[in-house]
């Protein structure tokens, strides 16, 4: 060291708080401190001027400027910044060895864009909304009538009415009878009571505003007798009619659509749902034991009536039709004229028979099918018989749907 120096050699602190050794002869001793050398009377460093004695003022006598130094009650890392800020983004400043230490902005900010505290009031909040949709959710599943399913009659213990005497179920008249009540075939010569019943009561039960003019099942979707003595909700949903998928279905079909729909589901195609079938596919439902093809297809119906040859050849069993709509008199039965492919007739039925099933409506176009599909089949049964005081099967023979009912060795 030449001992010289001027006032550019000042010790200067760069941006991150470090020191610079310059000309002016400090050096580092073994250990690490820094020390001072000898300079000539009345040189100054950094504008700091020098003792009379030769040597530079002991830095630990140096403070900040006063604009740097300390204010009371605050500690270095918590001066409030010359913007009035809070203290979240305080600089703070001081000289170590009369060199200007400044310690940079706390970075608070998440990602560079954010703050922390915004940061976790936007994640509060998005968690929130979440929760609130959830809750939403939750709250409104099985309420929507439009998504779910209203179920009328929620309690199984719930007496709907009284039978006084049993009403018996049976498919085919004369040939089967599946009845514990009414053992005997030939007691049934038109068909089991109860299925006629059924029909009637979908007829009656149907909305209205549908404008249904008759009502058409399946005797297979029947499986029980209608006991005497009370007659509760569990009994007809797991008895009675124990198909629960089945829906109720408005359709709009012709005269002509009609004559096929009964005809369909008499051809004997030789195949036979076998007791161990219906246990494999349908579990929940009790099983009859089933002797022909067409014998749980058997159509029943309410505001129509028919004769049936089940021995003539396919397309040519059933003949004689008539039909009283919902809203006629109750003698007002008028011949159906199967050849009319252009009178639209309202149907009340199942989802089953109007999708197809048993070789029901396979013609009628989609767009004149309505599925309910927020009202089970069963409720309209169900509905219908909480409104009688009792349930009594049809008084008279000539009320069930099969008028004439004729097999291969009988006339009658």
């Amino acid at each position: 060291d030449d001992g010289g120096g001027d006032g550019d050699s000042d010790v200067l602190g760069d941006s991150r708080g470090s020191t610079l050794s310059s000309r002016t002869g400090r050096q580092h001793n073994n250990s690490g401190a820094l020390r001072a050398s000898p300079r000539v009377e009345g040189e100054q460093e950094g504008g700091h001027p020098t003792s009379s004695s030769g040597r530079e003022d002991d830095v630990s006598t140096l403070g900040p400027p006063p604009e740097l130094r300390p204010q009371p009650g605050l500690s270095l890392m918590q001066r409030r910044g010359s913007d009035g800020s809070d203290g979240t983004h305080l600089t703070a400043a001081d000289t170590v060895h009369g060199s200007t230490v400044v310690t940079a902005k706390r970075m608070d900010n998440v990602c560079g864009f954010m703050s922390r505290r915004s940061f976790f009031v936007s994640i509060s909040v998005f968690v929130i909304l979440l929760l609130v949709v959830g809750l939403a959710v939750g709250l409104t599943k099985g309420t929507d009538p439009t998504t779910d399913e209203q179920v009328l009659f929620p309690d199984p213990d719930e007496v709907l009415t009284t039978v006084p005497e049993p009403v018996c179920f049976s498919y085919l008249p004369k040939m089967s009878n599946l009845s514990k009540a009414c053992p005997d075939p030939t007691s049934l010569p038109r068909g089991g009571p109860l299925c006629q019943l059924v029909a009637e009561g979908l007829l009656e039960a149907a909305d209205p505003a549908a404008n249904i003019d008759i009502a058409i099942t399946n005797a297979g979707a029947i499986r029980s007798d209608a006991f005497a003595g009370d007659l509760t909700v569990g009994t007809v949903r797991t008895q009675v009619l124990p198909f629960s998928e089945d829906r109720a279905a408005y359709l709009s079909v012709t005269p002509a659509e009609i004559k096929a729909t009964l005809e369909a589901p008499l051809v004997d195609d030789g195949l036979i749902f076998t007791e161990a079938m219906q246990k494999e596919f349908f579990p929940d439902v009790p099983t009859v034991k089933l002797h022909w093809s067409y014998e749980a297809k058997y159509p029943y119906a309410a505001g129509l009536r028919y004769d049936v040859d089940i021995a003539a050849p396919d397309g040519e069993k059933v003949s004689n039709i008539v039909i009283n709509p919902r809203y006629a008199g109750d003698d007002d039965w008028i011949a159906l004229d199967v050849t009319d492919t252009s009178t639209l007739i309202r149907v009340v039925t199942s989802d089953y028979l109007a999708g197809g099933g048993d070789g029901y409506f396979t013609g009628v176009p989609r767009e004149r099918i309505e599925i309910q599909e927020n009202l089970e089949l069963a409720d309209l049964f169900l509905s219908y018989c909480s409104r009688q005081e009792e349930l009594i099967g049809p008084d008279r023979i000539v009320d069930m749907s099969t008028r004439e009912y004729l097999t291969a060795t009988t006339d009658d």
